[in-house]
């Protein structure tokens, strides 16, 4: 029995484009999520009004 493997055993399945949609989905949604929040703070610093002034 040999332990010679070719190119031919050694390929990866041929399985087609690879899909991406969850990545671009879950990448939506953090922007979103991290786009809520610095509208957020801003808001929410403009209505305390300006900080650290006596």
């Amino acid at each position: 029995m040999s332990d010679v493997r070719t190119d031919r055993d050694l390929r990866l399945a041929d399985t087609g484009s690879i899909d991406t949609t969850p990545y671009v989905l879950g990448g939506a949604v953090f922007l979103g999520i991290g786009v809520g929040f610095v509208t957020y703070s801003v808001r929410r610093q403009r209505s305390d009004g300006p900080t650290g002034l006596a």
